[in-house]
This record gives structure tokens, sequence and C-alpha cells, in this order.
């Protein structure tokens, strides 16, 4: 019996209108990550990498083809269907952190909590939990200005796991840290699929970082292939 993957995109397109002609940001991608899997997809800028993303988040709905979550076809009857979703199953990390700078490290972490009706006392020791797991406990009580680029992306991370979400979608995490915070947050992740048995898909331009992955995708003018 096959392992059912966390997620399974088929064929998925997203196409635009410009003029009488029409573009393509994607073009029948296919992918499958199962638990525990690093995948990283590659491309130079404007390939199609963070379309994908978007689409595989939920962020952005495709032209056309399906995905499934851990077997469950994505079909949703509203954007207010598929934002739930997407709180209870999905993480995201981004290129600029997005931390917000009257909060500190463990407010920003919990911040999720507050739209799934568990900002309370277990939430804030599961934070302190996932700050400690990353190396960062003692900045707790931080403000972001006060922190490292490297500290301020665990900050990232820490928030993008607080709901437990099976699949984490990661777009361009490093690009803004040093090469050494760089290599760090690689292993994070590496980490977190294993130890969390979450899937992650991180995108980066940095080829050096790629041993670090598990699979490693590459996409050309929207077409996604493995690399």
């Amino acid at each position: 019996m096959g392992v059912t993957p966390v997620f399974e995109a088929d064929k998925l397109s997203k196409s635009y209108l410009k003029g009488k002609r029409i573009i393509y940001a994607l073009k029948d991608a296919c992918m499958k990550i199962i638990s525990g899997e690093f995948a990283c997809i590659t491309g130079r800028s404007g390939s199609g990498k963070s379309t994908f993303l978007n689409v595989a988040g939920l962020l952005d709905m495709p032209s056309s083809g399906t995905m499934r979550f851990s077997g469950m076809e994505a079909c949703f009857r509203s954007s207010d269907d598929a934002a739930s979703f997407r709180r209870e199953h999905i993480g995201f990390v981004f290129q600029k952190m997005f931390l917000q700078e009257h909060l500190t490290a463990i407010e920003n972490v919990m911040l999720p909590l507050r739209y799934s009706n568990r900002f309370d006392e277990d939430g804030r020791r599961h934070a302190c939990g996932l700050l400690d797991q990353l190396g960062i406990s003692d900045r707790a009580d931080f403000f972001p200005s006060e922190l490292s680029g490297g500290e301020s992306q665990r900050v990232a991370i820490a928030r993008a796991l607080i709901n437990r979400p099976s699949l984490i979608l990661a777009d361009e995490p490093t690009s803004e840290l040093d090469s050494e915070s760089a290599s760090s947050v690689m292993s994070i992740f590496k980490e977190i699929a294993k130890k969390h048995s979450a899937s992650v898909i991180a995108v980066t331009h940095d080829l050096s970082l790629l041993p670090f992955c598990d699979t490693v995708f590459r996409i050309d003018d929207g077409i996604l292939s493995l690399a």
C-alpha cells in the first residue's frame, strides 16, 4: 500500500490573458511530496516559482488542474473555506518575514492562534516550546528590532509551525541572510520536516543550499520538472 502524499499537484496551470495572448505563469505542473520530505524549487526570477507557491498555498486559485492535501482534493466553495483550510493545514515563511514590530517574538509566534480559538495558556506553552526547539527561547520577550536577521527568521518559522501544519511553504526564506544564517535556516527546515512529520517546499535561488534538500525541482517559463 503506497504512502499518501501530504501534497499532490496534478497538471496545475495558472494563466493570464494579455491582450489576445494567453500567458502561462505555470503550466501543467505535477508534484508529490510525502510526510517528512524537504523539497526545494529553483529557477530564475519570473520563472513561476512564487506563482506555484501561491497556488499550492491557496493564496491564488489555479486556472486548471487539481491539488490534494493528504489525499483530499482541494475543492472549496468560497475564499473563506480556502482561508480556513489554509490556517489549519499550511504554514508560510516569507522572504520579508513580516513580523509585527510592536509585538515581542513570542507574541508574533502566537499571532495565528488568534484566528483559531487557541490563544490561551496552552498556546503560549506551545509557542515557548517552538522557540526553545529553534534555539531562541532567550529571545521570547525581545522585539523584532532587537533580533538579528537569523533570529527573526527563526521567529517566522516558529509562527508558521504554531498551528501544527502538515505543509510548510517558504518563499526565498534565506535571501536576506548571511551564508551562515542561511545554512542554519535550511538545516532547521530539514529537521522540522522529520521531527514534525511535515512536508516543506521552499523556493531558493541559492544553489549552494540545495544539498540540504531531499528533492530538488526546477521551474523554467512556468514548467516544473525534477532537477
